[in-house]
């Protein structure tokens, strides 16, 4: 059960990580958003700062996320394994 924990937490974490060098190249100006327009021609615009702010956003809730499906996993790991073991957590 422990492994599959460790192994949520670095695919999850992986996904975060992806995201923000996603970020990066958008601040850095690396990528840019590409639309179909007119004869479908496609056309190239920068992506708009307050676009970048709320994919910033986000990417906090992603960490908030990660961090919460972590410990409660962690949690139900602890309470599998007591309860495999036939330990008593009562008075």
């Amino acid at each position: 059960m422990t492994s599959t924990l460790f192994q949520d937490f670095n695919e999850r974490s992986q996904e975060v990580s992806k995201y923000f060098m996603f970020l990066k190249s958008l601040e850095q100006g690396a990528t840019k958003l590409s639309m179909e327009g007119k004869g479908g021609i496609p056309k190239i615009k920068k992506i708009d700062s307050e676009l970048i702010k709320t994919l910033k956003a986000r990417g906090f809730l992603l960490l908030y996320n990660l961090v919460e499906a972590t410990m409660r996993n962690a949690i139900e790991a602890i309470f599998d394994e007591l309860q495999n073991q036939r330990v008593s957590y009562c008075h």
